[in-house]
Parts: C-alpha cells; sequence; structure tokens
C-alpha cells in the first residue's frame, strides 16, 4: 500500500517536469499555483512514504545524504517558485521549474539505479 501511494506521489510529481513549458507567461501562474499547492502535498507524501520504504531496505550512506540533499532542494525551489508565482514574475518562475524538474530527474535516477552512487 505504501509503495502504491509513493508512485502515484511519484506520477503526480510529473508536473514539475512539464511545468518549465508552460510558466512562460503570466496569464497561467494562478493556475499553475493551484497546481504547485498540489504538488507540494505531494511532496510530502513522497518524503513520508519514500522514508519508510527506505527503512525497509538497507541503502548506503552516500544514497541516504544524495536522496535528502536533493529532496531538501526540491522543497526549497518549490516554495520559492511559489513565492514568484504569488508576485506574478513570469521569467523567475520558468528558471525555477527548469531547476526543479532537473532535480526531480535526478531524483528519480537515484531511486531507479541507486548503484550509481558510490559506497
Amino acid at each position: 500500500m505504501v509503495l502504491f501511494l509513493h508512485l502515484l506521489g511519484s506520477i503526480g510529481l510529473g508536473f514539475y517536469l512539464l511545468l518549465p513549458f508552460f510558466s512562460g507567461r503570466a496569464n497561467n501562474l494562478p493556475v499553475l499555483r493551484s497546481m504547485n499547492r498540489v504538488g507540494m502535498y505531494l511532496l510530502i507524501l513522497q518524503f513520508l512514504t519514500g522514508g519508510y520504504l527506505a527503512s525497509q531496505y538497507d541503502p548506503t550512506v552516500a544514497w541516504y545524504v544524495t536522496t535528502a540533499v536533493l529532496l531538501v532542494g526540491l522543497f526549497a525551489v518549490t516554495g520559492i517558485m511559489g513565492k514568484k508565482m504569488k508576485d506574478g514574475n513570469a521569467g523567475a518562475v520558468q528558471t525555477l521549474s527548469a531547476v526543479n524538474a532537473i532535480l526531480l530527474i535526478l531524483i528519480v535516477a537515484i531511486m531507479y539505479e541507486p548503484s550509481w552512487l558510490p559506497y
């Protein structure tokens, strides 16, 4: 059940992969702001379910540290992006959404193949 919730949250976070393409115009920002708020809740879900799933396995310390740094970065950029959406700064939102998408891709890559990290 927890794995299913984690997978569902991952699919919902796919929004952040599409966001750089939709955030270029200021008239889109109110809708994107609502979707970003949902994304923040999904990030919390991912944090909780991912923590539980990681406790069931024995990942390396490098995996824990890398995942934590990337996740905190994702939380931070998402929060900053929400503030820029509120201000109507479409240029900054587009830049931050690209950073967010890169962070998400890195997290998915590490989750898919944890052996890429050294011991």
